[in-house]
């Protein structure tokens, strides 16, 4: 699927390759990074023909400029294609632990302390059909199959986060991905239930919920050994135990 935007990085304004290029070729180099993810075949871009085409200038211009962005090594030749060099490595989806540090990170340089204790709201999602297995694959022949079944499950997750937690930034659409594919479907709209049930509303809490999960068992099978052990029969936590145990799970993953 072809993004729909990019990440461009602060550093840039300072970044020793760019200072030497012209501002023109600047701003070039960010078309290419445009172009380069359009086409989302790992940075490669069409050949200088089609590429001249597709931001309507002269070809030997272009060229011009290529030549230019290459002796600073932003772009590289690949056969006749061009490259913007280590697109895919700083386009990629950050991985939870790196997501943590840079929250952390925020937090620290703004002097903002996040509140995961905000008001109690219904929960939308219905997740009584949670299924006992973080898988959540598409399966051949059902009606949930193919690429349809999995824009309704994304659509389930994402009306479950926005109706209880907040709005869908990209960050968040692109956390939210990475936990449905890592738990499945219903293991996520569970644990945004789960985090609502404990006002702890907060993509970090739910995504501390899901660890837990993978590594204690879903929630109904922690719910009977906690009985079997004269434990809480609503299956809640205190909220020393709920902020305990995401602060556990956010040193555990801090990279």
């Amino acid at each position: 699927m072809k993004r729909s935007w990019i990440k461009l990085y602060v550093e840039m304004l300072d970044d020793p390759k760019l200072a030497a290029l012209r501002e023109s070729d600047c701003w070039r180099f960010v078309q290419l990074l445009l172009v380069a993810a359009e086409r989302d075949e790992g940075g490669i871009l069409p050949t200088s023909k089609l590429l001249a085409w597709r931001l309507r200038m002269d070809q030997a211009q272009l060229l011009d400029d290529l030549r230019a962005m290459s002796e600073v090594g932003i772009v590289c030749r690949q056969g006749e294609h061009w490259k913007v060099t280590n697109f895919e490595k700083r386009q990629a989806a950050l991985s939870g632990a790196e997501r943590v540090t840079q929250h952390r990170e925020r937090k620290r340089n703004k002097g903002v302390t996040e509140d995961v204790t905000e008001s109690y709201r219904e929960p939308v999602a219905d997740s009584s059909s949670a299924s006992t297995s973080p898988s959540d694959s598409d399966s051949e022949g059902g009606e949930g199959a193919g690429e349809g079944g999995r824009l309704a499950r994304q659509g389930s997750v994402w009306q479950a986060y926005e109706g209880n937690i907040g709005a869908i930034t990209p960050l968040v659409a692109e956390s939210l991905g990475d936990d449905e594919r890592q738990y499945g479907t219903e293991w996520v709209c569970a644990a945004i239930q789960e985090a609502v049930k404990n006002e702890a509303r907060n993509l970090k809490y739910v995504e501390a919920i899901l660890a837990r999960w993978k590594r204690e068992g879903f929630k109904s099978a922690g719910r009977k050994a906690s009985m079997a052990r004269g434990g809480s029969r609503s299956g809640y936590k205190s909220s020393e135990e709920v902020h305990e145990m995401l602060e556990t799970w956010l040193t555990e993953n801090e990279g």
